[in-house]
């Protein structure tokens, strides 16, 4: 974090005004922050630094009081929520972990990332997703959003942003919350701009968003070579864009890939191996546990990062067959049926110390998925070439997602496999592999990047990679960010000042 910041912690909406107030009559910067999780600069500032999951996570009452009449039948699809409440207290809230061996009666969220101890202001800001090529991003769940930004006057205004065909009635919203000031706008290219705004905008209080019936999932976790794993991923495709009540229907599926060949022991090849994992609705009970590298112990990882890493430096012709066992690990001798909370967390896993960058591609052909893949495995073991103590020391994964309606989701406006590089902290020349990573999939297959990870993205490449949005975004950020009260590194390294 630059020098010279102040931390804020608000206990309230008030609170929170307050404080945004007093850093635009000081002159200074503010920036809202969540768990801090995010690789990417996305949190910096010199100014305020406003923690809000320190008070602001709080379940809200939906405002039936205000909605339309078509809105307010389906009230029971809709959950209000402060930026700084985590997935995991929404998914408690909704379906209580005691409850769970019943989904009956409970609720859930369309879809959430992998690691559940994120604010839902961090993930759908940044355009974080979860895996189901008919399966929206977060930012798609939303909506409404209350901002607290600043006007023309330079006093802060409170906002209700919603689509143009949104879920409140203009006129009750007037007679409850105009009293307040508080002012609504329900506008699409406000909205879309607005979803994925990186906190460049202003500080979100609170989200209301779509929520479904709770469900249980089948996860079945299988190794295989890369090679099979492609001829079968037409296959995947078709059953996971398969209606929910049709045989062979898949909730979602994600790939696990060591770049690195190692011995087929029946065929005497290098290969390079695959982990699929498929996820099929199901009925209760539980059946069958995961395998036991999905409840290691944050210690039992941070010795196992360090044994990697050591062995890139030690003995390097290790590492395959590493990332081979650590694939094998995680494989399922039977299908695990599970409540949809736990089948879609990555576990334990989450704890290790990594450095990551985050990859979108269009997904609409699986043949060029597997074209980008293969380009991808093949830069891995060049850099190993170059430099025998330089790897990729985790496998990377292809998740899949539907289209983002965010103007700068990573996911907008074409489903996409996000294809994820994790390293872990430590490893020899990370950084240069991660941003070889990046540019070959940026400038080869219009890559766009997850912006809460690490990416060197500048207002150049933006224009490239959004054509059709960016000069939108930026309007509404003229707009909101008139005085550059919610500045900050990452906007002066985008080109944005």
């Amino acid at each position: 974090m630059p020098p010279g910041y102040t931390i804020k912690q608000p206990q309230n909406l008030s609170d929170l005004v307050k404080i945004v107030q007093d850093a635009v009559d000081q002159t200074k910067t503010v920036k809202a922050v969540g768990t801090c999780y995010a690789f990417s600069d996305v949190s910096f500032t010199s100014g305020t630094i406003i923690e809000m999951n320190r008070y602001l996570h709080n379940i809200l009452p939906v405002d039936k009081c205000v909605l339309k009449d078509d809105s307010d039948k389906h009230v029971d699809t809709l959950f209000k929520a402060e930026a700084g409440t985590m997935i995991e207290s929404v998914n408690e809230n909704l379906w209580p972990s005691s409850k769970r061996d019943n989904p009956t009666g409970y609720r859930t969220l369309p879809n959430y990332t992998g690691y559940q101890g994120l604010s839902l202001a961090g993930t759908i800001g940044t355009g974080a997703h979860g895996s189901g090529l008919n399966k929206p991003p977060m930012s798609n769940i939303v909506e409404s959003m209350h901002l607290i930004t600043v006007g023309e006057d330079r006093k802060v205004k409170q906002c209700w942003i919603e689509p143009t065909n949104g879920i409140t009635d203009l006129a009750k919203f007037q007679a409850e919350y105009g009293p307040r000031g508080w002012k609504l706008i329900q506008d699409d290219d406000t909205f879309y701009s607005t979803l994925v705004h990186i906190g460049c905008f202003g500080i979100v209080y609170s989200y209301t968003s779509r929520v479904e019936s709770a469900f249980y999932l089948e996860e079945e976790r299988y190794l295989q070579t890369w090679e099979e794993t492609k001829k079968q991923l037409p296959d995947l495709y078709a059953a996971n864009l398969k209606p929910r009540d049709e045989k062979g229907c898949l909730h979602s599926f994600e790939i696990w890939i060591n770049p690195y060949p190692v011995l087929d022991i029946k065929t005497r090849k290098l290969e390079v191996y695959s982990v699929v994992t498929t996820y099929k609705w199901a009925e209760p009970p539980r059946k069958h546990h995961r395998p036991p590298c999905f409840s290691a112990s944050p210690q039992f990882n941070e010795n196992l990062r360090k044994f990697v890493v050591g062995t890139t430096k030690l003995a390097p012709w290790f590492i395959p067959e590493i990332l081979h066992v650590a694939l094998m690990a995680t494989t399922e001798r039977h299908p695990v049926t599970m409540p949809c909370t736990e089948a879609l967390d990555f576990g334990a896993q989450n704890s290790t110390k990594v450095v990551v960058s985050d990859m979108g591609i269009d997904a609409h052909d699986p043949s060029y998925v597997t074209q980008a893949t293969d380009k991808l495995i093949e830069l891995f073991q060049e850099i190993r070439k170059e430099n025998r103590h330089q790897f990729a020391t985790s496998p990377f994964s292809l998740r899949f997602t539907d289209a983002a309606t965010a103007y700068l989701g990573p996911q907008y406006g074409r489903p996409s496999c996000m294809i994820e590089a994790p390293i872990l902290t430590g490893s020899p020349r990370a950084s240069d592999t991660l941003t070889q990573y990046r540019n070959l999939l940026r400038t080869q297959f219009n890559g766009r990047p997850h912006w809460g990870q690490i990416n060197e993205m500048d207002l150049g490449k933006l224009k490239d990679l959004y054509p059709d949005t960016w000069s939108k975004f930026m309007e509404n950020y003229n707009k909101f960010n008139r005085y550059g009260t919610f500045s900050n590194k990452f906007t002066a390294s985008m080109g944005f000042e």
